[in-house]
Order: C-alpha cells, then structure tokens, then sequence
C-alpha cells in the first residue's frame, strides 16, 4: 500500500512539473484520467518485479561461496574447511531439488539433476588435488578455476530449484 501511493505522489509530481503553465485546478482535473491509468501502468509493472524479488529470496538465503571465510582465505586449512562445508551444503540443496521435483519430473530434468550431482562430485574429487601454493594464489591457476566452478554449480542449482518450484505449481492446476 505504501508503495502505491509513492508512486502515485511521485507521477503527480511529474505531471505537474511538465504540464503547461495552466492554473493548477484545470492541470489536475486534465491529468486526473493519466494519473489513474499511469499509476494503475506503473502498479502492474511494480507488481511483477515485487513477484520476482520473492521468487529471488530463498535463493539468496543460501551463504554463497564468494562471500564465505574459505573464499576470503589464503590458509589451505581454512579454504578447504571451507569448500568442504559448502560443497556438503550444496550436495543436501541438490537432494532437496531431486525430491522437491515431485515423484515423476520430466526426463530432461532428471538429467539436470544428474548433471547437479555430477558437478558435485567432480568438485568433491578435486579439492584435495589443488596444493597449498594453489590455494595461496587466489586469483589464477587451480584454486581461481575451482571457485568459479563452485559458483557455476550455484548458479544451475538456483536455476534447478526456480524449475523445481514450477513443476509444483503445474500439478496443482
């Protein structure tokens, strides 16, 4: 409700400041017809970018890998600490998106599925291979490939889990 009516006090003011030098009571009985449409515009285009932020927020309350301590840390102890953690927090995520798909997905979804769970073995696999000089050179070489495969697997498990969500709204109709 507050939003409305910031956005209708926001094109009023727009209105007024290039409307013509009319008196103001003839300017707001003319606009009063572009107003409503323009808020009702304005409304409609606000109500899906609130649909989409909501659609956005559980998503982000997973602690993403670029922002947690074993990203930031040159210690290979720590890194790999924490790699281990978000990579166990992501293999639980691609459970949840297996079951929450429902009992029978598409097939080409169950591939993306087996895709996730692939994905994260392999990086399961070769966070032991990178070396403590690896690690220590955060911005190229083993570790720099290594995090942003980490990120590539965030990126297909959010969109996983968007569709995952989709498939749910489908059987309900």
């Amino acid at each position: 409700m507050k939003n409305i009516l910031s956005i209708t006090i926001l094109a009023v003011t727009a209105a007024l400041a290039v409307a013509d030098d009319k008196p103001l009571a003839i300017r707001l009985e003319n606009l009063s017809g572009n107003i409503v449409e323009k808020t009702r515009e304005i409304v409609h285009a606000t109500r899906d970018a609130a649909v989409d932020t909501t659609k956005r927020a559980d998503i982000g309350a997973r602690a993403m890998w670029i922002k947690s301590d074993g990203y930031l840390s040159e210690d290979p102890t720590i890194y790999r600490l924490g790699a281990e953690q978000h990579l166990a927090g992501l293999g639980e995520e691609i459970a949840l998106v297996k079951m929450d798909a429902g009992i029978e997905p598409p097939s080409y979804f169950r591939t993306r599925v087996l895709a996730l769970e692939q994905q994260h073995a392999y990086l399961t696999v070769q966070l032991p291979r990178l070396t403590p000089e690896q690690i220590k050179a955060r911005m190229s070489g083993g570790r720099f490939a290594f995090d942003q495969c980490i990120e590539t697997l965030e990126e297909a498990l959010d969109q996983a889990q968007r569709e995952a969500r989709r498939f749910v709204k489908i059987a309900l109709k």
